[in-house]
């Protein structure tokens, strides 16, 4: 029976006229002799039945057609990484998400909007989650995040406004320079983060040394051979001119994947700790 809600509204209009008109037949056959022979009571009765029949039958097909849609919709997010991992280690992800995008379906005017509105819904639910868990994420699930973003910044460096937008955390939207296999790689590597702070969890350094740090940071700038007058921008790469923040953001995003795991770790959670909330 769920795979009729699948077929064409078409054919089920078709089938719930008929359902209908079987109603109307029945009806006047109970009726028959009161009825007479008053073909237009028996046509009205036709008519009515019907229309009910397609009224009611194209609000449930309405309604299924929703949860079938918003099941597909889970059904795909599942196959992501991030989904899998949030939905699985942060309970409850999963109907706040269900119930979202359900709503969206039911309200969205155009497919458009609909994007729109889901994207900001996901980015919405995931975002906390993924923040919290990065400081407890083992030091392997944070360099695997890390080389993930130097490379997807490398890719959008020709668009350096919105470069600058992805390392400051803003999705880089649909640009076209990014591929299906580039958003599925940064979904693994965020669902690994996820996965990893609630399997082999690695809390932030208990004291973080922000000179430490720094120091650490420069070395890494000058064995690469970068200007570290670029390290001036890093802590406003929004005011910056965008072709000198994106360049900033890719050459610490790469000092940093350099670095052993356990100390590029360290540096990331450290400075998150110290960052202002």
């Amino acid at each position: 029976m769920d795979d009729f809600w699948l077929w064409s509204g078409l054919v089920q209009d078709m089938v719930f006229g008929a359902l209908g008109g079987l109603a109307a037949y029945i009806l006047t056959s109970l009726l028959g002799r009161s009825l007479g022979g008053n073909g237009f009571v028996k046509g009205l009765i036709y008519a009515v039945c019907i229309i009910l029949a397609l009224a009611i039958g194209g609000r449930a097909a309405n309604q299924h057609r929703l949860i079938a849609e918003v099941d597909r919709t889970m059904q795909v997010l599942k196959t992501h990484k991030i989904y899998a991992a949030l939905f699985k280690y942060h309970p409850g992800t999963e109907a706040t998400l269900r119930n979202s995008l359900t709503d969206i379906l039911r309200t969205a005017p155009d497919n458009q909007q609909l994007r729109a509105r889901a994207g900001a819904v996901t980015r919405n639910l995931v975002d906390p989650y993924l923040t919290k868990d990065l400081m407890n994420a083992p030091d392997d699930a944070i360099h695997g995040l890390l080389a993930s973003d130097l490379d997807l910044e490398a890719k959008l460096q020709v668009r350096p406004e919105v470069c600058v937008a992805y390392f400051m955390g803003r999705p880089p939207g649909d640009t076209g320079l990014l591929s299906a296999d580039d958003f599925e790689r940064q979904s693994d590597a965020r669902g690994a983060v996820i996965e990893g702070a609630a399997t082999r969890p690695s809390p932030p350094p208990a004291h973080p040394d922000v000179r430490l740090y720094s120091r650490q940071v420069v070395q890494g700038f000058r064995a690469k051979g970068y200007d570290l007058h670029d390290l001036a921008f890093l802590a406003h790469l929004d005011e910056a001119e965008p072709a000198q923040g994106c360049r900033t953001a890719i050459e610490y995003t790469s000092v940093l994947v350099a670095m052993p795991d356990a100390q590029a770790s360290a540096i990331l959670k450290g400075l998150a700790e110290l960052a202002p909330h």
